[in-house]
């Protein structure tokens, strides 16, 4: 399954990385069974993917070609396992609850589930319109900016980011970023580690959904390292030394719990802004239409002007 799927983030597709040519190597030295006699069905891939895949047939073995199915959808696996193996999203009747599943291997394991910290992103998370402008708009705010905010940034400093590797000049080397744990609920980064009005964010960050994996001891091959998982992609992230990571990841689970309280905050506003059977059309609303422009008013709208003042 390489499509997103609904919540999760804008449908995209990137060549495999390197990570995916790894499980293909597994498969191949662990389980060689798959290479014959079965077959791998990728579904969601671009139909142009598709046609350029067919062009491959020439100079891939005949086991080999037909032992990977690609498709653009799920309507084909009928053809080739019964409903009842099938999962619901692919058209199918299994039902598979991801927390359940965690609850019942962590009990298998005798591991104590923290509920507060589990470890997975909230498919449901995904960014609205408000949230979405929101992001886009702490684009433009400058460091200098940033660090005068009010409130200030729960953490900002230099950081090593690894690149994602993902894409057709992209790589995984590290590279100096300045990061900051801010605004709430957010994060940002910026290409040069400088604190000026010059330097002004790459990437801000919505982290409603998102959670943080730890890799202090360097299993991954970078010591003090943490990765930051959102519902739309992961960011790898490595302090100088153990208690800078640590930090690091407690400003960020910190700016979670931010995010978390204000989609929350913001759902119950508008539960009462919504109008009741008996107000009609006369109730206030959350967004006023003027001419082809949406206007957000309230609370939103004043924390959507915050980048702009900070930077003035």
């Amino acid at each position: 399954e390489v499509k997103p799927r609904e919540g999760c983030s804008r449908t995209t597709f990137r060549f495999p990385d390197k990570g995916t040519k790894q499980m293909m190597d597994i498969q191949k030295q662990h389980y060689p069974s798959s290479q014959y006699g079965a077959a791998t069905h990728v579904c969601g891939v671009p139909r142009t993917f598709q046609w350029a895949f067919a062009l491959c047939r020439p100079f891939m073995s005949k086991e080999s070609y037909e032992a990977l199915i690609l498709r653009t959808d799920y309507t084909h696996l009928p053809k080739h396992l019964p409903k009842s193996s099938i999962l619901k999203e692919w058209g199918g009747e299994v039902e598979w609850d991801l927390g359940k599943y965690v609850e019942w291997r962590a009990k298998e394991e005798g591991v104590t589930l923290d509920p507060a910290n589990v470890r997975r992103f909230d498919p449901t998370a995904s960014q609205d319109e408000a949230m979405t402008d929101m992001t886009e708009s702490f684009k433009s705010i400058s460091a200098a900016a940033l660090q005068k905010w009010d409130p200030a940034p729960a953490k900002m400093g230099p950081v090593e980011k690894q690149g994602s590797g993902q894409g057709w000049f992209a790589t995984t080397k590290w590279k100096t970023k300045l990061l900051s744990a801010g605004p709430p609920g957010f994060a940002c980064y910026f290409d040069s580690d400088k604190i000026s009005e010059a330097n002004t964010a790459t990437r801000a960050i919505a982290l409603f959904g998102a959670f943080i994996e730890e890799d202090i001891q360097g299993a991954g091959g970078k010591k003090n390292a943490f990765t930051l998982v959102t519902p739309q992609r992961t960011y790898k992230f490595a302090a100088a030394d153990k208690a800078g990571a640590e930090a690091w990841v407690a400003a960020l689970r910190g700016g979670i719990q931010e995010a978390t309280v204000q989609h929350a905050e913001s759902h119950n506003m508008l539960k009462e802004m919504a109008p009741t059977p008996s107000q009609g059309n006369g109730s206030t609303a959350k967004r006023a239409e003027v001419g082809s422009s949406t206007v957000l008013e309230g609370p939103m709208a004043d924390m959507m002007k915050a980048p702009a003042e900070a930077t003035n």
